[in-house]
């Protein structure tokens, strides 16, 4: 069928158009006949039929969704409330199963935290993880745990080189944000008093 070109309607959806305009919603109304809210709308204005504008503001009045109120359909199985043509109609747009949304992003996919660090889309279909935390893995050969935390040793954020990402704790992490404040000279010597303080501890 060429673009723009419409089936007319049969004598029977002509007179029931007509009957019911004032009485069914449009929408309703195109869905009754299997027609489209746009044709039905250009069918009453080459007729010379008029929704008044009051029983148009009292229609959109009556759309909103009122606490307590029941759908029109509640209960209902489609072929109840809807024309043949209707429901076939909506089988065009129907999710099918096993069908991939078009705006989904691909595996592999890389995006910026608000942090600055970098993710990659590693599952769907929304699983995504620290890139560093993914090169790490690779090379490591090891299963991180959730508390292990991938830092990089020159604290360049791009910087995904194998030899520059370590594994430290939370805790280790914590004391290393800290002695960053302190004098480079100082800083080796307080990790290491750090780490046998801690030894000690656990002893």
């Amino acid at each position: 069928m060429p673009k723009g070109y419409f089936t007319p309607f049969t004598k029977d959806q002509e007179d029931y158009i007509k009957k019911e305009f004032l009485n069914i919603p449009v929408k309703r109304l195109a869905d009754d006949v299997g027609a489209t809210y746009g044709r039905i709308m250009r069918f009453l204005k080459n007729n010379n039929l008029v929704i008044p504008k009051e029983l148009i503001a009292q229609r959109k009045q009556d759309s909103y969704k009122k606490k307590g109120s029941i759908p029109f359909n509640k209960g209902l199985k489609q072929k109840e409330y809807m024309s043949l043509a209707a429901i076939n109609k909506t089988k065009e747009t129907r999710f099918k199963k096993g069908c991939v949304p078009a705006n989904i992003l691909k595996l592999g996919t890389e995006r910026f935290t608000k942090d600055g660090y970098l993710e990659i889309k590693i599952n769907n279909p929304s699983k995504w993880e620290l890139k560093q935390r993914n090169v790490y893995k690779k090379h490591s050969k090891e299963d991180l745990k959730k508390g292990d935390i991938i830092i990089f040793i020159d604290r360049n954020k791009r910087n995904f080189e194998a030899s520059n990402l370590k594994k430290i704790t939370k805790s280790e992490n914590m004391d290393r944000n800290t002695i960053h404040r302190y004098p480079k000279e100082m800083r080796q010597n307080l990790i290491l008093l750090k780490k046998i303080t801690r030894t000690l501890k656990n002893k």
